[in-house]
């Protein structure tokens, strides 16, 4: 098996086995087919597997000096060894791969088409995407519902307002079961094989219904969470006009996606990625409704650098900088 497969899957370490401190620098394991000698670094990431996790996962916790590549190399290793053996999460769960079924991921064909498009850093629009009847019993719940918020808030040149539930378990059957298809682990682990990116970390699902007046303006969704590897929108808005705004406008080109029912948007969150929700019309008669969240790396990355308060010209996002003009200083030329 190729060493890169290997780095999605959950392990633990094989039940029987026994270390003994050797000397300051390795440690010697029993219960092998042979006793077997490790280094103390390699016998702290056998560790790292006492409860069930990923390879992927346990290669951002260390520091190690190899490529993941070597990584995946150590890991069937240790397989071959008898020291790892494969294992499910406790709470697998259900996967969105399933509930999109065989008309968007069955062909091997067009799921390398997503693939390639995502990790181009494409948005991906998926009408019909879900079983209709979880659809309408997620609509329903979320009309229903008397647990909307306000959101409000923002950060450098962003601001946002909208009506939200923030996270949808636990608010009705049809929510709850909405809120496993999106968070368990075995949507994590394709989510992660589609985008490229790692999606083993911390996910929920929420919900937005952006009222009159309500927007979001220009963003890359990475700001406030330096974790979010995924976006993803599963529009349940019915009977929605383009008048009455509310579209998500895709900024790298230009596109407005018009907010329609069981339509599921998806893209890799990142610097170049910018969108923003229009103004919502006042005469707007219908709900715009969607579940939405993120797929969030499973790696603590440092922090963005934050724009400063007193800035007045927002840093560039997009493009290369073409550069000072000095002698029009201090005129500043975009």
């Amino acid at each position: 098996m190729d060493p890169k497969s290997l780095l999605d899957m959950f392990y633990r370490v094989t039940p029987g086995i026994v270390s003994s401190i050797k000397g300051v620098d390795s440690v010697t394991l029993f219960g092998t087919v042979a006793p077997l000698e490790l280094s103390l670094s390699l016998f702290q990431v056998l560790m790292a597997f006492a409860e069930n996790t990923t390879a992927r996962q346990v290669f951002h916790m260390f520091n190690v000096d190899v490529s993941i590549d070597e990584f995946g190399r150590i890991i069937k290793e240790f397989i071959d060894r008898g020291l790892l053996q494969q294992d499910r999460p406790v709470e697998d769960g259900p996967s969105l791969q399933q509930f999109l079924g065989e008309r968007v991921v069955g062909s091997p064909s067009l799921t390398d088409k997503l693939r390639r498009a995502m990790r181009q850093g494409r948005a991906i629009v998926i009408p019909d995407a879900l079983p209709a009847d979880l659809a309408e019993r997620v609509h329903r719940e979320l009309d229903l519902s008397n647990r909307w918020t306000i959101a409000e808030g923002g950060h450098d040149f962003f601001h946002y307002r909208s009506s939200s539930i923030e996270r949808i378990e636990g608010h009705g059957a049809a929510l709850t079961e909405c809120s496993r298809v999106f968070c368990s682990a075995a949507t994590r682990r394709f989510m992660g094989e589609i985008s490229g990116q790692d999606c083993t970390g911390d996910t929920y699902a929420g919900a937005a219904w952006y009222r009159a007046g309500e927007y979001a303006l220009p963003h890359n969704d990475s700001g406030a969470d330096i974790s979010r590897a995924v976006a993803y929108i599963w529009y349940l808005t019915k009977d929605w006009r383009s008048e009455w705004g509310g579209a998500l406008f895709w900024c790298p080109t230009g596109q407005y996606i018009i907010p329609r029912f069981n339509v599921l948007v998806m893209f890799n969150v990142k610097p170049s990625n910018m969108h923003c929700v229009c103004p919502v019309a006042p005469t707007a008669t219908a709900k715009r409704l969607a579940i939405n969240g993120f797929w969030r790396d499973a790696r603590k990355r440092s922090p963005s650098s934050s724009v400063p308060s007193e800035a007045w010209i927002s840093p560039q996002v997009c493009g290369k900088s073409r550069g000072e003009v000095s002698d029009l200083s201090p005129i500043i030329v975009l």
